[in-house]
């Protein structure tokens, strides 16, 4: 059997040696598990916020939909509204017609009263003419 060898510089070895020593003074396992557990809780944190979000937006759309149905209703409210005022205005308008010629001939037959009572007292009276 034959063996390989191969000439390796010791310099970068010992670089990497000196940075594992450095990480395991530091407690790079309890770190690394501090880390981890930081990255869970944000991961949870922008979950919900997602969820609170996606809720959000939902509310939103289901507002917008009564928002519109009452715009609607209130459209209908109003055309229905101004109809019956045109229909009242006409009525009106009809009514008024109708006591302007009751009024009419009323007047017409207090003239007619008049002028016969005019009539009928003038012979009896006696007007005095001006000096």
């Amino acid at each position: 059997m034959e063996e390989e060898y191969e000439l390796v510089p010791i310099g970068p070895i010992r670089k990497l040696e000196r940075k594992i020593e450095q990480m395991e003074s530091f407690g790079g396992g309890e770190s690394t598990k501090a880390l981890i557990e930081v990255v869970k809780s944000n991961q949870s944190i922008v979950d919900e916020m997602i969820k609170v979000n996606s809720d959000l937006v939902d509310r939103v759309a289901k507002l917008m939909e009564s928002v519109n149905a009452l715009n609607e209703n209130l459209t209908g409210f109003m055309q229905k509204l101004e109809l019956a005022s045109e229909t009242d205005v006409e009525e009106a308008g009809k009514k008024s017609d109708e006591n302007a010629a009751k009024v009419n001939e009323k007047l017409a037959k207090l003239e007619k009263r008049l002028n016969a009572l005019i009539l009928t007292t003038m012979p009896n009276m006696k007007f005095k003419r001006g000096r």
